[in-house]
């Protein structure tokens, strides 16, 4: 599995969870994928 594969299958099984987070920004998994 590649870092896109997991990130499109953590997308669509949690879209609103925080995946990245630094200098109190926090980006969802759903946002990665634009």
């Amino acid at each position: 599995m590649n870092t896109n594969e997991f990130l499109e299958i953590s997308s669509s099984i949690v879209p609103k969870r925080t995946a990245i987070t630094f200098d109190d920004n926090q980006i969802s998994f759903q946002e990665l994928q634009v």
